[in-house]
């Protein structure tokens, strides 16, 4: 009887052991994976400036010192995003050899900001509005529209616009162009032209490693994945923003999807 009672014992003891080393391993495994990786932001006056540093796939952030020093736990292929008010948003897709680095340093890029043009004049203020006024000499604005010259200060029109605005003019032009599917033809060119010009955003915006590897989608595929993602009507005003993790977020929901379509999981 107790001999029975020894084994049963013992054998409940193993299955407990069994569990307890299926939930610590698997944990202990899956956590050497993510290493506490020492960084350095550098860029024009970075120091005193905080930066927003979010570790997108772990959902972890921080942020720099006052000499631009920072740590942050990584895996190989997240995605780091670096961004502030005085710098240009960068991802970082961390690499298998950036774990192997003593310091990682990141290069930002000031933001221009354009300032209008000031005029700078050499008459001299006694600081009284009055006579001050009957002083200054006020040249008259001058612009192209005063001129009567074409507005050379806006942005052309691109081609694919310019084409079918010449054939929508002209009391004659109109109406043939019309009948005979000119007018049509030109307006499908330029929700190609529009199409692809947005595609090519969607796709540059990104570091391509970002498709690759942090999303999976196989090099040869990535256009056809962002024509996928462009067929979503939040695309076009998510392009617009630039808010990279707005995008990020999309493009991720939109790999699942894409995948699944074209089975490459």
């Amino acid at each position: 009887m107790g001999e029975k009672y020894f084994f049963s014992a013992l054998e409940k003891n193993q299955q407990l052991l069994c569990c307890f080393f299926l939930i610590i391993i698997p944990s202990v495994i899956l956590g050497q994976d993510v290493k506490m990786i020492q960084g350095k932001v550098e860029g024009d006056a970075i120091q005193g400036y905080a930066i927003n540093i979010v570790n997108y796939t772990q959902q972890k952030g921080t942020t720099n010192d006052e000499l631009g020093f920072f740590e942050i736990p990584v895996k190989v292929n997240d995605s780091v995003v670096f961004s502030s008010v005085q710098y240009n948003e960068y991802v970082w897709v961390v690499k298998k050899e950036d774990l192997d680095k003593e310091l990682v340093v990141i290069p930002l890029i000031s933001a221009v900001t354009m300032l209008n043009e000031v005029n700078i004049r050499d008459t001299e203020l006694t600081g009284f509005l009055g006579k001050d006024s009957k002083e200054i000499q006020v040249n008259p604005y001058v612009s192209n529209r005063t001129l009567g010259l074409p507005f050379l200060d806006l942005e052309p029109l691109p081609k694919v616009d310019r084409v079918l605005f010449t054939a929508k003019s002209g009391i004659l032009d109109y109406p043939i162009n019309l009948l005979n599917g000119t007018i049509k033809r030109l307006k499908k060119h330029k929700n190609i032209h529009e199409k692809r010009s947005l595609v090519s955003k969607g796709e540059k915006i990104m570091d391509p490693v970002f498709f690759t590897e942090t999303l999976g989608i196989p090099q040869e595929l990535v256009t056809d994945f962002v024509y996928y993602c462009e067929e979503d009507a939040k695309f076009k005003q998510l392009i617009r923003i630039g808010d990279l993790l707005v995008l990020m977020d999309f493009y991720q929901k939109k790999a699942k999807q894409y995948k699944e379509h074209k089975q490459l999981d």
